[in-house]
């Protein structure tokens, strides 16, 4: 009799999940566990328990069973939670929905907090629900990088390419890429090949954490994918393998591709060449020429220094320079930033500019953007995010850099007020929105977040400061295939002191981006 599993693809639903849960189950006789217990007690609480230490620890006794029904089991809950995070992530956008409706009115005499708050919460408990079901996710992941029986480790690289969802199939090639056998490299090279880019990304970096000259080559493949993200995880899987032959390939690509793409692409050759020619393709190209034997040779690690290109004309913001052309600015104009700050600390001044000595931080803020706008070119792509109590964005989708639009957005921050709380968690829910390609058309790879003040929950006008880890804690979650650089501007950082400042630089270093402090 051929063991019942317990497939879920979407289009069946949590109704058939049930069912499986009361079909009979052939035991196994693995050692240590009473097995067909352990899978029934263990599938049932996949599904119905919300106690995420719980989950983990049966996670972590299925991992401990360590064979290849163990495996299975643990697949089989990974298309379960992709059910139930589907099944969340549709309600949710159902509340976000209703909530947009009430995110138009700023009139503090006219607005529905009770209704508004009611919302929030609801948003707030369903994004904690959906954090939870990664992080069991997670373990599974982790559980299964712990097997050790062949048959089991077998299974696991098979589902790779043969999972019938995309998170399993991006589990078990994460997974297999770590095993040290030919097959789990195999797996995860077939894997590269899949239709979903959030499995791509997974095995990329694991490949990268591998370091096995033998992927440089399919990798490098990857540098000029449709998809941003992927091409990103390619460039820094390159640089964490480190092999010189896919150099040339790699150069090809730079001279292909641009913004963050192009700058990750040459911060790989500089990792590994020891070169910096400041994404210049043609001078990349020139030393190639002159070098391609010798990167063929045992010398390859001690090549000469090249000469040096000119810094790129790229944006900036705040003094933090970009190539990136897909560009989210989220700004924060809660009641604080009413504030004066004064002295030379303000810097809004620019080489040829009149020292400006102090302001209000809103306007030095507002002309701070104009400038990062004015300089965007115009093949870049732009949109703006304005959060208080409230987060509003600018325009429904990206827009392109041209004359007209940059008008239409000084026109914009010309009338931007200063009031209420400091929602950065909403703001940066929403920025993630735009880190997409399927709506959005331009899913941005750079996000600049400024504030001046600790973070408040979704309440208004009592809020409540929000804790720190909440919000850096998501990020990682919704950043872990996207790539987005996440930089972090403090104004006047020392009003709020220590935790505020810790929590800016967490997000950037953590979001590969840079944190500056201005005024205060």
């Amino acid at each position: 009799m051929t063991q019942r599993k317990l497939p879920v693809p979407a289009r069946y639903g949590a109704p058939l999940l049930l069912l499986a849960l009361a079909l009979p189950l052939v035991p196994a006789a693995p050692a240590g566990e009473d097995w067909p217990a352990l899978r029934n007690e263990f599938r049932a609480k996949m599904l119905l328990d919300r106690k995420t230490g719980v989950r983990f620890e049966l996670v972590d006794r299925v991992a401990e069973v360590g064979t290849r029904e163990a495996a299975e089991a643990l697949l089989d809950a990974v298309a379960v939670l992709g059910e139930k995070i589907d099944g969340l992530a549709r309600k949710l956008a159902r509340v976000e929905a209703e909530h947009e409706k009430l995110n138009s009115d700023q009139d503090l005499g006219r607005d529905n907090y009770k209704t508004r708050d009611r919302l929030r919460a609801e948003m707030m408990d369903l994004d904690e629900r959906i954090m939870a079901e990664r992080e069991v996710l997670d373990r599974i992941r982790r559980g299964l990088a712990r097997f050790t029986a062949e048959d089991a480790r077998r299974y696991v690289a098979s589902r790779a390419v043969k999972g019938e969802t995309w998170r399993q199939r991006a589990v078990a090639a994460r997974t297999a890429a770590a095993y040290p056998a030919a097959y789990g490299l195999d797996a995860a090279l077939r894997a590269l090949r899949d239709s979903v880019p959030a499995v791509v990304v997974e095995v990329l970096d694991a490949l990268g954490a591998r370091k096995d000259e033998a992927a440089a080559g399919p990798v490098a493949a990857l540098l000029l994918h449709d998809d941003w993200s992927v091409a990103v995880a390619a460039a820094r899987a390159l640089a964490a393998i480190g092999s010189v032959k896919p150099v040339g390939r790699m150069i090809e690509a730079l001279g292909k591709t641009d913004g963050r793409v192009r700058d990750e692409i040459n911060s790989a050759l500089r990792a590994i060449t020891g070169e910096n020619f400041a994404a210049d393709y043609e001078i990349w190209k020139r030393w190639y020429e002159e070098n391609k034997e010798r990167l063929a040779g045992p010398d390859a690690r001690k090549l000469r220094r090249g000469k040096k290109a000119p810094k790129p004309n790229d944006s900036d913001f705040y003094g933090i320079r970009t190539p990136s052309k897909k560009i989210m600015y989220v700004i924060d104009i809660s009641g604080s930033m009413n504030l004066e700050i004064g002295g030379k600390q303000a810097l809004t001044q620019r080489p040829g500019e009149r020292e400006k000595l102090f302001g209000k931080k809103i306007e030095i803020a507002k002309t701070e953007l104009k400038h990062a706008i004015r300089r965007l070119p115009e093949d870049a792509w732009f949109d703006i995010i304005t959060f208080n109590h409230l987060v509003k964005v600018w325009r429904p989708r990206m827009v392109q850099a041209t004359q007209k639009q940059k008008n239409e957005a000084y026109k914009f921050i010309r009338d931007l007020k200063a009031s209420g709380s400091t929602y950065t968690y909403g703001a940066l829910k929403e920025a993630f929105k735009f880190a997409t390609d399927s709506y959005y058309k331009v899913g941005i790879d750079t996000i600049f977040l400024l504030s001046d003040g600790a973070p408040t929950d979704q309440t208004y006008p009592t809020s409540k400061l929000m804790d720190a880890e909440i919000i850096l804690k998501a990020v990682r979650q919704w950043n872990r295939v996207r790539k987005v650089t996440i930089h972090a501007i403090a104004i006047d950082p020392k009003a709020q002191g220590p935790a505020f400042i810790r929590f800016m630089k967490d997000l950037a270093t953590q979001n590969g981006g840079r944190y500056i402090e201005k005024g205060g």
